[in-house]
């Protein structure tokens, strides 16, 4: 036994030959590292990182050129709440006003809630009707107030789709009874502000006398607005069809029948405007019949050798009478479209009171989508009619010059 633990103790002398243990440290290390995680780069771990708490349409958003122009002027300026604070007020063509875009989309990309959205969405095409006002009042000249005009027109009509979309949204999903009841408040909330946003830009419109080219830009985003709250009605009717709110079938019919009320008050418009051009027309038609009297008089008493003044005249008298032809034709198939919208209107009132909801809004949609055609044609027409009398107000003074 002695001698065993003489022997251990003279282990403790002896060392491993170098050439050894180097070669199976250098073994123990390469199985060291092939069996480690593999270490990720700080890049890759803020961005993670960021993914986790950054809702994914803002960071798509910061991505496009009109994100990166936003940041970049954010820190230009100092950046922060004063930044933001300072566009509130801004209005298109101000170097602040994609900041002022910018800081409405953070907000809604960073809120959860779909009924919080549609609220976000609203408020900000609230802003924008305002926008409009602002710039209508300005001393801008004509062509800037156009494309201002323009811009936040369009940025309006964007602000409508995505009302459209989050209430698509709220419409299909699916909820506990407390929070359907929840989202058919805040339905009824926006139906009532998209209302009244219409009733605005139709006093703008009404407000506007001159400039028609306004008036169509303005008309259109108007359009985009009552569709919202078309939408909204639609989703009230299909929450209601499949039990998931507690409304009576007098509260629903009666949402369905204001829409169909608003509609009648567009179609009858479009038929006033109709029946003033028409009026006009009639007039223009009775002063060239007596232009053309005098004019075949005038070459009844020219010399034989003026015969080629007399076929010039001809050939205007009679493209004069193709395009009244043209205007007749294309009158009467307004007159046409109104009355097919009118009768669309009056089919959608039959089922409501039928108790077909659903094919009752079907049917009013499709007159709202006639009468909005019927808008466009009926607006050119004004915008025609304008330019010809600007043309003669230009004309005349120089016939005057000439004759003297």
């Amino acid at each position: 036994m002695d001698k065993v633990i003489e022997q251990l103790r003279d282990l403790k002398n002896v060392k491993p030959r170098e050439d050894w243990a180097k070669r199976n440290r250098d073994l123990l290390m390469s199985q060291i590292t092939s069996q480690a995680p593999e270490k990720q780069s700080s890049f890759l771990n803020s961005l993670y990182f960021t993914k986790m708490f950054v809702p994914t349409r803002f960071l798509n958003f910061v991505a496009k050129p009109i994100g990166v122009v936003s940041v970049i002027i954010v820190m230009a300026l100092g950046g922060g709440a004063m930044t933001v604070s300072a566009s509130k007020d801004s209005l298109p063509g101000n170097i602040l006003y994609p900041v002022k875009l910018t800081s409405e989309r953070v907000k809604v990309s960073l809120t959860v809630s779909e009924d919080k959205k549609v609220q976000l969405h609203v408020t900000n095409a609230e802003e924008r009707v305002r926008e409009i006002a602002v710039i209508l009042e300005s001393d801008d000249d004509a062509g800037a107030k156009n494309k201002k005009i323009t811009t936040a027109s369009d940025n309006l009509k964007r602000q409508m789709e995505d009302v459209k979309e989050s209430l698509d949204v709220v419409r299909d999903q699916k909820v506990d009874k407390e929070k359907n009841e929840q989202s058919m408040e805040m339905v009824k909330e926006v139906d009532q502000k998209v209302e009244v946003l219409s009733q605005k830009l139709q006093v703008t419109i009404d407000d506007i006398s001159v400039d028609n080219e306004v008036v169509q830009i303005i008309d259109d985003a108007q359009d985009s607005v009552d569709e919202v709250g078309v939408k909204t009605v639609e989703v009230i009717v299909e929450k209601f069809d499949k039990g998931e709110v507690d409304l009576t079938s007098e509260e629903v019919f009666s949402a369905v029948e204001k829409k169909m009320n608003l509609l009648a008050d567009k179609i009858a418009d479009v038929q006033f405007k109709e029946d003033e051009i028409a009026q006009q027309e009639d007039v223009d038609a009775d002063v060239l019949i007596e232009e053309e009297a005098t004019d075949l008089q005038d070459t009844t008493d020219l010399p034989t050798g003026q015969a080629g003044t007399t076929e010039v005249i001809v050939e205007e008298e009679e493209n004069e009478e193709l395009g009244i032809k043209n205007d007749a034709e294309e009158k009467e198939q307004v007159v046409i479209d109104s009355e097919n919208a009118k009768a669309t209107l009056e089919e959608a009132v039959a089922l409501l009171n039928s108790g077909d909801l659903a094919s009752a809004l079907e049917k009013m949609k499709e007159g709202n989508d006639m009468t909005e055609g019927i808008q466009v044609v009926v607006e050119a027409k004004i915008s025609e009619r304008e330019v010809v009398e600007i043309e003669e107000e230009v004309v005349v003074p120089l016939i005057e010059v000439e004759i003297e």
